[in-house]
């Protein structure tokens, strides 16, 4: 009998847990400005993630707790009979860490698994464009000018959003945009 009262608490627990998260898509966050040229023999994306600072990410950030978001960039070939051929992939990941003592904010953004910058300020709007903001992010791709036609890029991002019980972190991502290759280089507006 008592097992059978502490199961039933523990599914009924759980349910009450899991109901108040986000479910999947983001409200209200996702990618703008989506911007795709032929730059060098490389495929160039040029993006903006908007929404993605709710309240909740402010606060987690102000609390000195890491957040991280995601970025997935893949390139396509069209193929007319057969299913669209991916030509390549990058995950673009950028984080934030509030130093509560110095009120600076420490940011750093891999791709690929990879450091390849990072920064150190204490004004927040530049730390919002360094998370959200991306120029000129290189797709290489096999032979892009022969294909011009027939290239377009999708972009999706994965934000860190909210912290169950204040330190198991929960993700929701955005739509995927698309954008076909265009020859563009006007930059994109923070």
């Amino acid at each position: 009998m008592f097992d059978h009262l502490l199961r039933r608490w523990l599914g009924g627990a759980l349910i009450l847990i899991i109901l108040p998260l986000p479910l999947g898509r983001g409200r209200g966050v996702q990618i703008d400005q989506l911007q795709v040229a032929l730059s060098e023999g490389a495929i160039s994306v040029d993006f903006r993630v908007s929404g993605a600072f709710t309240e909740e990410v402010e606060e987690v950030i102000a609390s000195g707790l890491p957040v991280t978001f995601h970025h997935v960039l893949r390139a396509y070939r069209r193929r007319t009979v057969w299913v669209d051929q991916r030509l390549s992939e990058k995950l673009v990941t950028t984080s934030v860490t509030f130093d509560i003592l110095t009120k600076q904010y420490r940011v750093s953004r891999t791709v690929n698994g990879q450091m390849v910058d990072t920064l150190v300020t204490d004004k927040a709007e530049d730390m919002k464009n360094w998370m959200t903001v991306f120029e000129k992010i290189p797709l290489p791709s096999e032979n892009p000018v022969e294909t011009l036609d027939r290239l377009y890029v999708k972009v999706k991002s994965e934000i860190q959003n909210r912290f169950v019980f204040f330190f198991i972190p929960w993700d929701f991502e955005t739509e995927w945009a698309k954008s076909d290759l265009i020859q563009d280089d006007e930059p994109i507006q923070p």
